[in-house]
């Protein structure tokens, strides 16, 4: 599947601050009960949306959390904007909360890949080895619907 040039516009956080459990849950809780992101939010119009990045290097990846747009959004305070390319996905839609952004990363991206390997997807060991090394995922909060995509190449 192609998909659009996309720009991601959120809070950059370093996977050394990942918790115990391996999830992200006391940075997104943060930034919720933050009044400023919830004013950019209404800002955006895009209340009910979210989305959660992650950017892997060989070692080391870094965590996104905000809005992906087909445009740039003005950066709300202490947000900002990554833009990922066009490029070829693979992708699963399911059933999808906030709480689905809380679960350890170490049960949600095997589980996710272990999916799109069954498909015949090749996806590489190391993700920070790829030329495209993003996975995003999106959350329709008035569907509850969660997109998950794996980046697989640069559309040209």
């Amino acid at each position: 599947m192609e998909q659009a040039k996309l720009v991601f516009t959120g809070k950059p956080v370093p996977d050394s601050l990942m918790d115990q459990q391996q999830s992200f849950q006391a940075e997104n809780a943060t930034l919720e009960a933050d009044s400023a992101f919830q004013s950019w939010l209404q800002n955006t119009g895009k209340t009910q949306e979210r989305a959660r990045l992650l950017v892997f290097g060989p070692s080391h990846f870094m965590y996104w959390y905000g809005l992906v747009s087909l445009k740039p959004l003005t950066p709300g305070a202490g947000l900002l904007a990554y833009e990922l390319p066009a490029a070829r996905i693979a992708q699963r839609v399911q059933a999808g909360n906030l709480a689905a952004f809380d679960r350890p990363l170490s049960q949600t991206i095997p589980d996710f890949l272990h999916a799109l390997a069954q498909q015949g997807v090749a996806v590489y060991q190391n993700l920070g080895d790829s030329p495209t090394p993003y996975l995003l995922e999106t959350l329709d909060l008035d569907k509850q619907k969660l997109t998950q995509s794996l980046y697989l190449g640069v559309s040209h």
